[in-house]
């Protein structure tokens, strides 16, 4: 996949949250970077009476979908959700080869009725976990003939489904009915969040209460900048606020024994020409998120901490568990996985974490807070 076509269905998924681009344009921008001809973000279990999002001038064949009950002829959705989450497959992605051998004999009647007429061929399905409990299956089909997707595509998907998640668990913390910075400012601090917008030139226009109370001599405003005590922290931060996807997140060190805050970048550029987001200083491009895992002032577990460093819930839960201690084997008793299933996430979150060993993630969870499980399905 080209770069530029990353970057640009990225930055359309946070202005999708941010209200200020269609999320059926977006998920046209998703399939058409990874080679497919529709999109579609359905949630999970399947209720016909729930949103559901599509790609553009595709309503009516979701619409058909669930008229005509393929939602419950057909277990494709259901079977990508329940494969996600089997230990034997231990994938983030499930294609047409892996549903089709499980469900030959169920599948049959709904390409031929369903899928053939209208030209779809090969899928890929993956599973978004929302936070408590949510969750969503986003599918992406293409035309018969095309293809399987191949390693690179699957891997956009995958790229797309973090940030999709971390788009759509902000929304859902936010519980948000506007689209504008004052908005947005007061639903995250009602969430309990420490935010702070920024301009593109890394100018200060809004703070949330919680970040006001956990600025420090570590990291303070000055001049209307973020500044940092640590001068590779600084460095890391500037990077951070310009980098199109940001990194994942940085550690900015305080002073007085407390311990360092973890910050995490949202882009918010598409709405930079709107009104509702331009201030005196210019508009908003960047909202910093910050997590202060000082046990006295903390306001979040660490699952929820995790989430917003750039995990899924599902994942949160087995770092959190980890990090407080427990081996893979004792996690998957907990939470009532197999071993082999525990080993595979904690693949995926040292990758996003950016970290490569055990003793790492309990030095960071060991900051955060007390590993209190989320509800579950």
């Amino acid at each position: 996949m080209r770069a530029n076509a990353v970057h640009d269905t990225i930055r359309l998924i946070y202005a999708a949250a941010l209200g200020r681009q269609s999320w059926s344009t977006t998920l046209g921008a998703v399939a058409e970077a990874t080679g497919a001809r529709f999109a579609s973000l359905l949630r999970y279990p399947l209720d016909p009476e729930r949103p559901h999002l599509c790609s553009p001038g595709q309503e009516s064949f979701i619409e058909t979908y669930f008229e005509d009950e393929w939602h419950i002829r057909c277990p494709r959705v259901h079977v990508i959700a329940k494969s996600l989450t089997d230990p034997y497959f231990g994938a983030r992605i499930i294609t047409d080869e892996v549903v089709g051998t499980l469900h030959e004999n169920a599948l049959r009647g709904f390409y031929k009725e369903f899928l053939n007429p209208v030209g779809f061929g090969d899928f890929a399905g993956t599973l978004l976990s929302l936070g408590e409990g949510r969750r969503a299956v986003l599918i992406l089909d293409r035309n018969a003939g095309t293809g399987a997707f191949s390693s690179d595509e699957l891997a956009g998907i995958a790229l797309f489904t973090d940030h999709l998640e971390m788009s759509l668990a902000l929304v859902d913390r936010a519980t948000l009915a506007s689209s504008d910075a004052v908005a947005w400012s007061a639903a995250l601090d009602d969430a309990g969040v420490a935010a702070i917008f920024l301009t593109a030139d890394g100018f200060v226009v809004r703070t949330t209460q919680w970040a006001d109370r956990i600025l420090s001599d570590g990291l303070r405003i000055v001049g209307g900048r973020l500044r940092c005590r640590s001068p590779d922290s600084q460095s890391a931060l500037d990077r951070m606020l310009v980098e199109r996807p940001p990194r994942r997140s940085v550690r900015i060190p305080r002073d007085h024994g407390q311990r360092p805050l973890l910050a995490r970048a949202v882009p918010v550029d598409e709405a930079s020409s709107e009104p509702e987001w331009v201030f005196a200083r210019g508009p908003v491009a960047t909202i910093l998120i910050l997590v202060d895992p000082d046990p006295r002032r903390r306001h979040s577990t660490a699952i929820d901490a995790l989430i917003l460093l750039g995990l899924p819930p599902s994942e949160a839960q087995v770092a959190a568990l980890v990090g407080a201690g427990m081996t893979a084997a004792q996690v998957a008793r907990e939470l009532g996985l197999t071993e082999a299933t525990v080993r595979t996430y904690l693949k995926w979150i040292y990758s996003k974490l950016e970290i490569t060993r055990q003793v790492q993630l309990v030095e960071l969870v060991s900051r955060i807070g007390p590993a209190t499980p989320l509800s579950t399905e």
